[in-house]
C-alpha cells in the first residue's frame, strides 16, 4: 500500500488572476441572459394577478346582483367582502390591493348600469406595456399602456 503525501502549499499555488476574471466574465453572461428573463416572468406573473383579481371582483359582482338587484362600488365589507390588501400590506375586508400590492383594485358604476372594475398598477415605472385592466358586467376587456393589445393575452 503506497502512502500518497500532499506536498506543502507552494507560494505560486491557487488561482491566476486570468482564471478569476474568466469566472468573473461567465457569471456576468449567465446573469445578463437570465435577469431579463426573470423580470419578464415576474411582469407577467404580476398581470396575471391583477387580471385573475378583476375576474374574481366581477364574480362576486355577479352574486351581490343576484342578492341585491343591484351592482357596488364597495369592496369592503358593505359590499363584495374582497379581503384585498391595504397600503401597508395586511390582508383586511376593505383592502384594494392585489395580494403582491403591485395592483390597485377600484370600482365604478357608470351612469347607464353595470359596473367597471380597474386594476392599476401603483408603480407606472415597473410596466410600462400595461399600466391599467379593466373588466366591465359585460365581460369587455381594457388596458391601457404602450402595448394594450398584449395585456390580456
Amino acid at each position: 500500500m503506497s502512502s500518497t503525501r500532499r506536498r506543502p502549499l507552494q507560494r505560486g499555488d491557487g488561482f491566476s488572476l486570468m482564471e478569476l476574471l474568466i469566472t468573473v466574465v461567465i457569471i456576468g453572461i449567465v446573469i445578463s441572459i437570465g435577469y431579463p428573463s426573470y423580470i419578464q416572468h415576474t411582469t407577467k406573473t404580476r398581470r396575471t394577478e391583477a387580471m385573475g383579481t378583476l375576474m374574481n371582483v366581477a364574480g362576486a359582482q355577479e352574486k351581490f346582483f343576484m342578492q341585491n338587484n343591484a351592482y357596488t362600488s364597495d369592496l369592503g365589507p358593505d359590499g363584495l367582502v374582497m379581503n384585498l390588501k391595504n397600503a401597508d400590506g395586511d390582508v383586511v375586508a376593505d383592502g384594494t390591493y392585489t395580494t403582491s400590492g403591485y395592483y390597485r383594485i377600484s370600482l365604478a358604476l357608470p351612469e347607464g348600469g353595470g359596473f367597471i372594475a380597474t386594476a392599476t398598477l401603483d408603480d407606472q415605472d415597473t410596466d410600462a406595456k400595461c399600466k391599467t385592466f379593466t373588466l366591465d358586467h359585460t365581460g369587455l376587456r381594457g388596458a391601457t399602456g404602450t402595448s394594450p393589445g398584449e395585456c390580456w393575452q
